[in-house]
């Protein structure tokens, strides 16, 4: 379905110059360098929280928007690895499940994010493990207050580019409490993948070489409809988000 009216404003994307005066926040730099997050040691960016899964029998990845986009893809590519029941969680309510035997992961970008404050200490009301994921901010300071686990992420110009630090920081937790034990090496793989990506997508290659700038175009004034898998609805759900 095309969008309705006759004006249609065609953007040439070989035009450097004119894409960076539209991308002024340089989101396609940030693009760019999403697969250096992949890169990251995590053995020494989760040292501390090593010690098994001893008690451990749920999994709650809180966060919203960009921050629940992490834990989304997280249970997508390791749910067939988990052992346990899992979800993602967007509410400032918990599940009624969450108990001591529950590993609650509170994901916020900023720290700053009152849902999930809210969800992570009525986490630790009950008594669940917490661990707070983040840039810093009030959830950085809860942990710090609680004697919880917080891992800190490298900042990035906008929650909604910070995926893949995100996404890093989730499952290195989960490998390093023994509830996975692929995700750091398939971390490395796919680093490795994206960067050859990165060579056919960047904006410097042609429209003509360059399967991302062509999707581009294909898809301007049409009304868009994804289709998945489920094991790549988190693929698919941020896709829609980002268009």
């Amino acid at each position: 379905m095309t969008a309705p009216g006759s004006f249609k404003m065609k953007i040439d994307l070989d035009n450097l110059d004119l894409v960076a005066k539209i991308d002024r926040s340089d989101m396609i730099g940030a693009v760019n360098h999403f697969p250096d997050a992949f890169k990251r040691r995590t053995d020494e960016m989760v040292g501390e929280l090593r010690g098994g899964r001893s008690g451990i029998r749920s999994l709650v990845l809180m966060g919203m928007g960009g921050s629940a986009s992490a834990g989304d893809v997280v249970l997508d590519w390791l749910r067939d690895e988990l052992k346990i029941p899992a979800l993602v969680h967007r509410e400032p309510g918990l599940p009624g499940f969450v108990n001591h035997g529950t590993l609650f992961v509170g994901i916020s970008y900023s720290g700053n994010t009152s849902e999930t404050l809210k969800a992570f200490r009525a986490a630790n009301s009950r008594r669940a493990h917490v661990i707070g994921v983040g840039t810093g901010g009030k959830l950085s300071d809860l942990c710090s207050q609680l004697g919880a686990p917080f891992l800190e992420v490298e900042p990035a110009i906008a929650p909604r580019a910070a995926l893949g630090q995100l996404i890093v920081a989730a499952a290195s937790i989960l490998e390093n409490l023994g509830l996975v034990r692929s995700a750091v090496r398939e971390m490395s793989e796919v680093s490795g993948e994206l960067t050859g990506l990165r060579r056919q997508f960047r904006a410097q290659t042609p429209l003509k070489r360059n399967p991302a700038k062509r999707l581009a175009t294909n898809l301007l004034y049409h009304f868009i409809v994804l289709y998945s898998l489920q094991r790549m609805s988190s693929v698919a759900r941020r896709f829609k988000n980002q268009l």
